[in-house]
């Protein structure tokens, strides 16, 4: 090591002055130490170092260094200097002997000293050594972030508008899967339904096509300093996807306004009756679907990653209307018409208002063969007679069966007759409704009858609550006043013959009389079949059939009426004659009906069963 100092330093002094650091003597030492210097310029050394320790000073101008011991203020002066540390590197460095010339190696070593690196080198030194650690710190890690580089995405890239950075090729491969798989279609149908199907109803699913790993491979780690700081534009890669188009056509035709029982059939703009005149009625678009269509254009929306679809924009997906609103025709029509079809007439018929207006009307209108209505005077005559005809068909119940609710028997079908039932004066309103039609007010009114009932059909089968009921296979009769029974009574009717037997029917009561002759057929010279006074008489036929009393009678009801029966009356105890005949009025209802149908119906032929149904239905 002395070696490698002595020959490591320059011959000569370079003319700076350096500080060697002391150790302090301790106490009594001093002197001793002081008085080991040599008189002749040396400096001997002590222990195998201790002349390491003597303080020396070149001169600066190069001669000897001077030998005396520094004393008092000098002396702390000396001593208090830097002291560096054994293991610090140490230069030996030597001073020419006084008067120059070739220098003795004991020369120079009497003026060896050491020399110290000064803080200003010790500085340097230490930056020096920072800039090297630094800078071989900053390749490791700038190597580093190549080797993260080369497998992750460079920061501030994006990829399909999602910032990717430091992500490997997997990642944003899972995260474009992901985001793809999470696609679904939203479809708004009329009327505002919407529903949506997702990538399961569709088979949806994401296809890599490698483009994402290209751009990794494409990118070189080491220049990811650069990179990094660059602006990079947004990179649009291809999502690669495939559907089932098998799956998603069930799953749209699954849908409930795919459903054809769901639809609603589109309709015709239309001339509507508002009760007064005529109105368009504007038409209605409706919801049937063609499935076909809006199936290529799901498959389309999916192809082109399109999110939402207005089944209503799909050209062709709704069957249309063939007339519009504002269709010319049907404008013109509206207006004719409404010019033609002024009159408005109101019946009150028995089962409730017939109304007789333009909505009707139209139809007795002719057309041109431009589409123009107008009044044809036949046509018209027609019309009216022929809606006179359906007024009676419909409201006209003379002469036809009808069904009663008895007391006892349950629902039975009566004969009709042409004592009692509605019947319209044709005649009359052959003559009244054509002034009616050209009246410029509406017109409300009852139809002109022959024939009334005195109830509406739903009141008691059209006989009302004061009623008398017969019931002659059962041989009783009951009294309903206000909808109850107030009395009843066996009876005796018509002997069972074809010239005696009761007819049955609904009979209006035609009269009421007390102390009355009943007179049988007429004989001729004033002698009749019979002649029988009676004290309470009612009668309901136009041929002299009645309720009366028969005191000449013991005994009623049972069966009687088939071998001992009347001329056709209805024979009653006095009492109950009496009683009865306090209660009816005239007009009231008589329902004669044989419960287990008439015996002699029984005797008819086929024939005749038919020939009298026939007459009874006109």
């Amino acid at each position: 090591m002395k070696e490698n100092r002595e020959n490591g330093f320059p011959a000569e002094d370079n003319g700076l002055k350096e500080i060697l650091p002391i150790e302090e003597p301790e106490e009594g030492q001093a002197a001793a130490e002081d008085s080991s210097a040599v008189s002749d310029g040396t400096i001997e050394e002590k222990d195998g170092g201790a002349a390491e320790n003597a303080i020396v000073q070149a001169s600066s101008e190069g001669g000897p260094a001077d030998s005396k011991a520094p004393s008092g203020n000098e002396t702390e002066e000396k001593t208090s200097g830097l002291r560096m540390p054994e293991w610090f590197p140490m230069r030996d460095v030597f001073a020419p002997a006084a008067g120059g010339g070739g220098e003795k190696a004991a020369d120079r070593k009497a003026f060896l000293r050491r020399e110290w690196w000064t803080p200003a080198k010790i500085i340097a030194a230490t930056v020096a050594g920072a800039a090297v650690i630094a800078a071989a710190a900053g390749i490791a890690a700038y190597h580093r972030h190549a080797v993260f580089y080369d497998t992750h995405f460079f920061e501030g890239t994006i990829i399909n508008g999602i910032d990717v950075s430091g992500m490997t090729a997997e990642e944003v491969e899972t995260l474009i899967r992901n985001e793809t798989e999470d696609y679904a279609l939203a479809l708004t149908f009329r009327g505002g339904d919407r529903e949506v199907l997702t990538a399961s109803d569709l088979g949806y699913a994401y296809v890599s096509d490698g483009s994402v790993g290209e751009m990794m491979d494409s990118q070189n780690g080491m220049l990811w300093l650069f990179a990094n700081s660059e602006k990079k534009d947004g990179v649009t890669v291809q999502k690669a996807v495939s559907f089932d188009r098998e799956t998603a056509k069930a799953a749209l035709e699954g849908l409930q306004e795919c459903q054809k029982s769901g639809m609603e059939a589109p309709e015709d703009a239309a001339l509507t009756w508002d009760g007064q005149k005529y109105i368009i009625t504007p038409e209605v678009q409706g919801t049937t679907l063609d499935t076909e269509k809006v199936f290529t254009a799901v498959c389309d929306a999916v192809d082109n990653g399109t999110e939402t679809l207005d089944i209503e924009k799909i050209d062709g997906a709704y069957a249309a209307p063939k007339v519009y609103a504002d269709d010319e025709k049907l404008n013109r029509e509206e207006e004719q018409l409404n010019e033609l079809l002024t009159a408005h007439v109101t019946l009150d018929l028995p089962e409730g208002k017939r109304v007789l207006d333009g909505s009707t009307m139209k139809d007795w209108l002719a057309v041109d063969d431009e589409g123009n209505y107008y009044r044809d005077e036949t046509l018209w005559q027609e019309k009216i007679d022929s809606f006179i005809e359906d007024l009676e068909k419909d409201v006209n119940t003379i002469d036809r069966d009808r069904t009663f609710t008895t007391t006892e028997a349950g629902t039975v079908t009566i004969i009709g007759n042409d004592y009692y039932g509605w019947e319209i004066d044709t005649a009359s309103e052959h003559y009244q409704l054509p002034a009616d039609l050209e009246s410029e007010e509406p017109v409300e009114r009852e139809p002109f009858y022959l024939s009334t009932e005195v109830a509406k059909k739903d009141d008691h089968d059209g006989v009302g609550p004061n009623y008398v009921e017969a019931d002659l296979t059962a041989q009783h009769v009951w009294l309903y006043i206000d909808g109850k029974m107030v009395y009843d009574s066996d009876l005796v009717s018509g002997d069972m013959v074809d010239a005696k037997y009761t007819p049955e029917g609904v009979y209006p009561l035609m009269s009421k009389q007390e102390n009355a002759v009943l007179v049988g057929n007429s004989y001729g010279d004033g002698v009749y079949e019979y002649m029988t006074r009676v004290n309470y008489w009612m009668p309901f036929t136009r041929t002299g059939i009645g309720l009366h009393d028969a005191t000449w009678r013991s005994a009623f009801g049972g069966d009687i009426y088939m071998t001992d029966g009347s001329h056709g009356c209805l024979n009653l105890p006095l009492e109950a004659a009496k009683t009865i005949y306090g209660y009816v009025e005239k007009g009231m209802p008589v329902v004669v009906y044989y419960s287990d149908g008439n015996p002699l119906e029984t005797r008819m032929t086929e024939a005749e069963k038919a020939e009298k149904e026939a007459e009874q239905n006109g």
